[in-house]
Formats: C-alpha cells, structure tokens, sequence
C-alpha cells in the first residue's frame, strides 16, 4: 500500500466530561482495528464554537 486509506480526526470539545477519553479510547480502537490503512490525529481542549 502506497498510503492510508483514511485520515480521521478527532476534535472533542472542552468540558464534555469523559467524552474526550471515550474518544481518545475509540480513536486508538480505530488504529488498532485498521492499523495501518488509516491515520488519526487529536486535537485536545477546543474551546465550543471553535472553527477547527
């Protein structure tokens, strides 16, 4: 393979209580599942209404 075949981002929003470590385990489920066919990246403590 050339290169992945997906780019996933994960950008949880600032005082969703536990939502940012569900995401943060989902996001390594991701990688883990689909090793080396998609790439992900995380963005930590994005303020709400924040253009990302």
């Amino acid at each position: 393979m050339v290169g992945p075949s997906a780019l996933v981002s994960f950008t949880p929003v600032v005082g969703m209580f536990g939502w940012s470590f569900q995401h943060d385990q989902g996001r390594r489920a991701v990688e883990e599942y689909f090793d080396d066919r998609v790439i992900t990246s995380y963005v930590e403590s994005v303020p709400p209404g924040t253009d990302v």
